[in-house]
């Protein structure tokens, strides 16, 4: 029985890329980065139609562990809002930023915690709202190939 778990294990570990990589297989490698101003990557990225209408910084995404990131407010022009006033919101958080945990009992939250999109070696990429043809446009905006 005590087999068939490791071996579980080490099939988990291998399946989500765990395992130790052999020597030099990095060498030229394509690793994903956020932008270097992930802000006006997004501005210059965005479909017409949507606009950035506020951004925060020392910010951290709802219902999660605090931290120190940028937020921004994204609004589709034209749209009538009601309680809040923006379509969706991005969080670019450090990469040793805590995600694993929620803060709030979620019986007490008032919407689903963002969620997290993207992940690099300098920072991850957090989204609430919006549908997928604006999260592929966030997608394409922040995360950018390194190693080429």
């Amino acid at each position: 029985m005590r087999t068939g778990w490791i071996a579980v294990v080490w099939l988990l570990a291998v399946a989500l890329g765990c395992g130790a990589p052999s020597p030099g297989s990095n060498k030229g490698a394509i690793h994903p980065v956020v932008a270097d101003d992930p802000v006006a990557a997004l501005r210059s990225a965005l479909p017409e139609g949507w606009e950035i209408s506020k951004v925060e910084t020392g910010a951290y995404p709802w219902n999660r562990k605090p931290g120190t990131g940028t937020e921004v407010y994204l609004v589709e022009k034209g749209k009538r809002y009601l309680k809040q006033q923006f379509s969706a919101v991005v969080w670019i958080m450090p990469p040793d930023y805590v995600d694993n945990v929620t803060v709030m009992n979620p019986m007490e939250a008032q919407t689903n915690p963002p969620d997290l999109i993207a992940g690099a070696s300098n920072g991850k990429v957090y989204l609430w709202g919006g549908d997928e043809k604006i999260k592929e446009v966030i997608l394409r905006a922040l995360m950018k190939e390194k190693g080429r």
